[in-house]
């Protein structure tokens, strides 16, 4: 789901802007740690991009849009794993 927000969004997402579009207002600080668990591995394999910003971290898509290894394994996985 994390991917999937990114891929939608041109801009550059911060971890509480994107667990407010996924999860709406329920958004708990345990739904940020998962969003930014799941961007950080994201990064890991190549599918997002970490860009920071003063005290800031703002995620995004990575820019090449072909799929890696690492992105067809993902799919792969269990969905909760990388939201």
């Amino acid at each position: 789901r994390v991917i999937g927000f990114l891929t939608a969004n041109t801009a550059p997402q911060k971890t509480n802007e994107i667990a407010h579009a996924l999860f709406g207002t329920e958004a708990t600080p345990s739904h940020m740690n998962q969003v930014r668990a799941a961007a950080e591995a994201l990064v890991q394999r190549g599918t997002a991009e970490r860009q920071r910003q003063g005290n800031s971290v703002f995620y995004l898509a990575a820019s090449n849009s072909a799929p890696t290894d690492g992105a067809a394994a993902a799919e792969k996985e269990p969905a909760q794993a990388y939201l």
